[in-house]
């Protein structure tokens, strides 16, 4: 046995089997064996090389920045709400519009629709029309204000009026 940095200790004879079996894609459900996954990581499983579109394999909840764009969020003025639905599921981020100023209010996203990075999704959306229109934002939902706070490269593209919350 030898030491390690940090006190612990190991011994080369405890390492790890190799897999004995068939690979897990070959036990993946039909449904998804061979759909095209972004995911750069190493280890993962990937079927054939993903489409321009960006899609990525669905439910694989990955929350490394590595999102579908297939899905668009759309802007439900009548709603006051960005929306992002998926699978018969509604992921939103509510506002309230003032003059000049884009109040972002609650955002939820349904556990079905959890870990693709919709939440992320909906307030760039909102970043985006801010920006067209010359609107300050004003993160009221705290979801907001910490991706908003998260993502500096984001939040640096527009007006943020940080004191109001």
């Amino acid at each position: 046995m030898s030491a390690r940095p940090g006190g612990h200790k190991h011994s080369a004879s405890r390492r790890a089997a190799p897999p004995v079996g068939p690979p897990l894609s070959s036990q993946l459900p039909a449904p998804w064996w061979g759909v095209p996954h972004t995911h750069p990581g190493p280890g993962r499983i990937r079927g054939p090389a993903a489409p321009a579109s960006g899609a990525r394999w669905p439910g694989c909840g990955c929350e490394d920045g590595w999102v579908s764009d297939a899905v668009p969020v759309t802007d439900n003025q009548a709603a006051s709400r960005f929306e992002i639905s998926d699978g018969g599921h509604l992921a939103e981020l509510r506002y309230h519009r003032s003059g000049k100023r884009l109040a972002l209010i609650h955002t939820e996203v349904p556990e079905e629709l959890e870990g693709r990075g919709y939440g992320g999704r909906l307030i760039v959306a909102a970043v985006d029309q801010a920006i067209r229109e010359g609107l300050t934002i004003v993160p009221y939902c705290p979801f907001a204000r910490s991706w908003l706070e998260r993502h500096a490269d984001v939040a640096d593209r527009v007006a943020i009026d940080w004191q109001a919350v």
